[in-house]
Protein backbone atom coordinates (compact mmCIF):
# COMPACT_ATOMS: atom_id res chain seq x y z
CA UNK A 1 0.00 0.00 0.00
CA UNK A 2 1.46 3.45 -1.02
CA UNK A 3 2.49 5.20 2.34
CA UNK A 4 -0.06 8.06 3.35
CA UNK A 5 -3.19 6.28 1.42
CA UNK A 6 -5.92 6.29 3.47
CA UNK A 7 -7.67 2.88 4.45
CA UNK A 8 -11.46 3.09 4.41
CA UNK A 9 -13.68 1.14 6.76
CA UNK A 10 -17.14 -0.65 5.98
CA UNK A 11 -20.38 -1.61 8.10
CA UNK A 12 -22.98 -3.94 7.37
CA UNK A 13 -27.01 -2.92 6.38
CA UNK A 14 -29.25 -5.20 7.59
CA UNK A 15 -33.08 -5.54 6.51
CA UNK A 16 -35.52 -7.80 7.30
CA UNK A 17 -37.71 -9.00 4.01
CA UNK A 18 -41.25 -9.54 3.73
CA UNK A 19 -40.65 -13.66 3.70
CA UNK A 20 -38.89 -13.51 6.89
CA UNK A 21 -35.26 -13.58 6.08
CA UNK A 22 -32.76 -10.91 6.13
CA UNK A 23 -30.39 -9.17 4.11
CA UNK A 24 -27.21 -8.14 4.93
CA UNK A 25 -25.46 -5.58 2.93
CA UNK A 26 -21.79 -4.11 3.23
CA UNK A 27 -21.31 -0.93 2.70
CA UNK A 28 -18.30 1.40 2.13
CA UNK A 29 -18.35 4.71 4.67
CA UNK A 30 -18.06 6.66 1.77
CA UNK A 31 -17.99 9.88 3.51
CA UNK A 32 -14.57 9.19 4.22
CA UNK A 33 -13.35 9.28 0.66
CA UNK A 34 -10.85 11.85 -0.33
CA UNK A 35 -11.68 13.64 -3.72
CA UNK A 36 -8.71 12.92 -6.42
CA UNK A 37 -7.53 10.06 -4.27
CA UNK A 38 -10.64 7.77 -4.20
CA UNK A 39 -12.51 9.63 -6.85
CA UNK A 40 -12.76 12.70 -8.86
CA UNK A 41 -15.60 14.53 -7.94
CA UNK A 42 -17.19 16.03 -11.64
CA UNK A 43 -17.55 12.03 -12.10
CA UNK A 44 -19.04 10.77 -9.17
CA UNK A 45 -23.10 11.49 -10.41
CA UNK A 46 -25.59 9.65 -12.90
CA UNK A 47 -27.97 11.05 -14.67
CA UNK A 48 -32.34 10.69 -14.00
CA UNK A 49 -35.19 10.98 -15.68
CA UNK A 50 -36.58 14.37 -15.92
CA UNK A 51 -40.23 14.62 -13.96
CA UNK A 52 -41.78 15.53 -17.96
CA UNK A 53 -40.24 12.40 -19.43
CA UNK A 54 -41.89 9.91 -16.57
CA UNK A 55 -45.45 11.52 -16.84
CA UNK A 56 -45.25 11.03 -20.42
CA UNK A 57 -44.24 7.44 -20.42
CA UNK A 58 -46.87 6.89 -17.96
CA UNK A 59 -49.28 8.76 -20.51
CA UNK A 60 -48.78 6.74 -22.96
CA UNK A 61 -48.80 3.66 -20.99
CA UNK A 62 -52.57 5.56 -20.25
CA UNK A 63 -53.54 5.97 -23.62
CA UNK A 64 -52.00 2.61 -25.07
CA UNK A 65 -54.07 -0.46 -23.74
CA UNK A 66 -51.91 -2.78 -25.71
CA UNK A 67 -48.52 -1.95 -24.27
CA UNK A 68 -46.99 -4.07 -21.42
CA UNK A 69 -44.98 -2.31 -18.53
CA UNK A 70 -42.39 -4.18 -16.67
CA UNK A 71 -40.76 -2.40 -13.53
CA UNK A 72 -36.94 -3.88 -12.86
CA UNK A 73 -34.59 -3.28 -10.21
CA UNK A 74 -30.93 -4.42 -11.14
CA UNK A 75 -30.03 -6.47 -8.28
CA UNK A 76 -26.39 -5.62 -6.88
CA UNK A 77 -26.23 -3.13 -9.51
CA UNK A 78 -23.51 -1.13 -7.69
CA UNK A 79 -21.33 -4.38 -7.51
CA UNK A 80 -21.46 -4.40 -11.49
CA UNK A 81 -19.38 -1.17 -12.69
CA UNK A 82 -15.90 -0.54 -12.65
CA UNK A 83 -13.41 1.98 -11.77
CA UNK A 84 -12.22 4.45 -13.63
CA UNK A 85 -8.43 4.49 -14.41
CA UNK A 86 -6.66 5.62 -11.08
CA UNK A 87 -8.99 5.18 -8.76
CA UNK A 88 -8.11 2.85 -6.06
CA UNK A 89 -9.71 2.01 -2.52
CA UNK A 90 -8.00 -0.04 0.23
CA UNK A 91 -10.61 -1.51 2.76
CA UNK A 92 -10.05 -2.83 6.53
CA UNK A 93 -11.55 -6.34 6.37
CA UNK A 94 -15.66 -6.32 7.06
CA UNK A 95 -16.61 -6.72 10.55
CA UNK A 96 -17.38 -10.67 10.90
CA UNK A 97 -14.94 -11.40 8.43
CA UNK A 98 -11.73 -10.71 10.69
CA UNK A 99 -10.98 -14.39 11.15
CA UNK A 100 -10.44 -15.41 7.51
CA UNK A 101 -7.57 -13.08 7.41
CA UNK A 102 -4.12 -12.72 8.90
CA UNK A 103 -4.42 -9.10 11.36
CA UNK A 104 -2.52 -6.99 9.14
CA UNK A 105 -4.86 -7.71 5.95
CA UNK A 106 -6.02 -5.19 3.94
CA UNK A 107 -8.70 -5.87 1.21
CA UNK A 108 -8.09 -3.64 -2.52
CA UNK A 109 -11.40 -3.37 -4.21
CA UNK A 110 -11.52 -4.60 -7.80
CA UNK A 111 -15.12 -2.89 -8.12
CA UNK A 112 -17.22 -0.37 -6.72
CA UNK A 113 -19.78 -1.44 -3.74
CA UNK A 114 -22.76 -0.01 -1.74
CA UNK A 115 -21.56 3.34 -0.48
CA UNK A 116 -18.36 4.59 -2.77
CA UNK A 117 -19.15 7.83 -4.01
CA UNK A 118 -18.42 6.76 -7.34
CA UNK A 119 -20.42 3.64 -7.24
CA UNK A 120 -23.96 5.21 -9.13
CA UNK A 121 -21.73 6.83 -11.99
CA UNK A 122 -19.92 3.73 -12.71
CA UNK A 123 -22.80 1.46 -12.69
CA UNK A 124 -24.60 3.88 -15.01
CA UNK A 125 -21.34 3.75 -17.13
CA UNK A 126 -21.65 -0.13 -17.58
CA UNK A 127 -25.77 0.25 -17.79
CA UNK A 128 -25.57 2.90 -20.59
CA UNK A 129 -22.68 -0.15 -22.69
CA UNK A 130 -24.71 -2.77 -22.16
CA UNK A 131 -28.11 -1.49 -23.19
CA UNK A 132 -26.14 0.08 -26.43
CA UNK A 133 -25.11 -3.07 -27.39
CA UNK A 134 -28.25 -4.63 -27.19
CA UNK A 135 -29.04 -2.24 -30.16
CA UNK A 136 -30.94 0.27 -28.05
CA UNK A 137 -30.96 3.69 -29.15
CA UNK A 138 -30.28 6.61 -26.29
CA UNK A 139 -32.58 9.34 -26.63
CA UNK A 140 -30.47 12.88 -27.32
CA UNK A 141 -32.97 14.97 -25.20
CA UNK A 142 -33.44 12.23 -22.16
CA UNK A 143 -30.30 10.55 -21.23
CA UNK A 144 -32.21 8.15 -18.95
CA UNK A 145 -34.32 6.91 -22.28
CA UNK A 146 -32.98 4.22 -23.89
CA UNK A 147 -35.50 3.01 -27.11
CA UNK A 148 -35.12 0.35 -30.35
CA UNK A 149 -38.30 -0.95 -33.18
CA UNK A 150 -37.98 -4.41 -32.56
CA UNK A 151 -40.42 -7.05 -34.65
CA UNK A 152 -42.02 -3.61 -35.82
CA UNK A 153 -42.93 -2.43 -32.25
CA UNK A 154 -41.86 0.45 -29.90
CA UNK A 155 -39.86 -1.06 -26.78
CA UNK A 156 -38.51 1.92 -24.35
CA UNK A 157 -36.31 1.61 -21.73
CA UNK A 158 -36.17 4.38 -19.06
CA UNK A 159 -33.55 3.89 -16.00
CA UNK A 160 -33.25 6.05 -12.62
CA UNK A 161 -30.40 4.68 -10.91
CA UNK A 162 -30.63 0.75 -10.58
CA UNK A 163 -34.38 1.02 -11.46
CA UNK A 164 -35.87 0.17 -15.02
CA UNK A 165 -39.06 1.12 -16.60
CA UNK A 166 -39.36 -0.96 -19.57
CA UNK A 167 -42.52 -0.17 -21.98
Amino acid sequence: IPKGTKIMTSTWAMKKKSNGKYRGRLNLRGFQQRDGEHFVSSSISSPVPNETSVRIALVMLALCPEWIAVIEDVEGAFLQGEFKDGEVIYMEVPEGWEEFYEADTVLLLNKPIYGTKQGAACFYKKLVETVQGKFYQRCQAEPCLYYRWKNGRLVMMLSWIDDNLIM
